[in-house]
């Protein structure tokens, strides 16, 4: 595997338009088994919103819903097989969706390994401000939403914890999965590409940022548009890569950078 690290081009905020539209193109390309995949996080999402109201902590459905946005980077790679089988002029299939994970690098797992285990931090502290903050057990819909003091109190403190543990996996994920998955640098090489790609472009990747987590957010609070949701925003993504990181530039950085 190469061991520079590729240098960022730097983007503004008017890139980001046309990737949603190249994303769009893409997953009209690829068709149903990206749909099928985004379906399965549609599942997920619901099993963790019925998982809540049973349990009784329907307030902390927001902070986890939240949450759930750090593993979406452990799709990428199905995803990107599927894309890649379209651009290489065949009929995307669900073979190709797992050939994509088979063929993801061990370091590309680790990145996702990684992303669940801050999940797993923010769920734990999230239920442990629940206890702190409201400790009762809540049904219902309207129990969701931020409408008495203690439930706006605690989704204002829990998405404040969970916003550094987000920004993180942003920071380092935007571009050092898709470089781990085009095998265009090995694990420090791509998290140091990404991290240097964000603040290059700083505005235009906050405006990014923001924007996918505001439209997942909501699609999995009503799962069914997250199947459409997001594969869009995961090709979305691969295209606001490639303008930060031309696939067909040759990676020019020296080898110890």
């Amino acid at each position: 595997m190469n061991i520079a690290r590729p240098l960022p081009r730097r983007v503004s905020p008017a890139e980001i338009g046309p990737s949603l539209r190249e994303g769009w193109k893409t997953l009209r390309a690829v068709g149903t088994p990206a749909y099928l995949l985004g379906g399965l996080f549609a599942f997920i999402g619901t099993l963790l919103i019925w998982g809540l109201q049973v349990a009784g902590l329907a307030p902390m459905t927001l902070p986890v819903v939240g949450g759930f946005l750090l593993v979406g980077p452990v799709s990428a790679a199905g995803f990107f097989g599927l894309s890649q089988a379209a651009r290489g002029g065949s009929r995307p299939r669900l073979r190709d969706l797992l050939q994509g994970f088979r063929s993801a690098s061990r370091e590309v797992w680790v990145m996702a390994l990684l992303c669940v285990f801050l999940f797993l931090i923010w769920i734990t502290d999230a239920g442990t401000l629940y206890s702190f903050m409201i400790g009762e057990r809540s049904h219902g819909l309207l129990a969701i939403l931020p409408l008495t003091e203690r439930t706006l109190h605690y989704v204002l403190g829990s998405g404040l914890m969970g916003a550094g543990l987000a920004a993180i996996v942003f920071v380092v994920t935007v571009h050092g999965v898709p470089l781990l998955i085009a095998r265009r640098t090995a694990l420090v090489g791509a998290v140091g590409s990404s991290v240097r790609a964000v603040f290059s472009g700083f505005v235009a990747h906050v405006l990014w940022g923001a924007l996918m987590a505001a439209v997942v957010m909501v699609s999995i609070i009503v799962p069914p548009l997250l199947a459409l949701v997001l594969p869009l925003f995961v090709y979305a993504g691969e295209a606001f890569h490639h303008r930060v990181f031309p696939a067909d530039e040759i990676d020019r950085s020296p080898r110890g950078a």
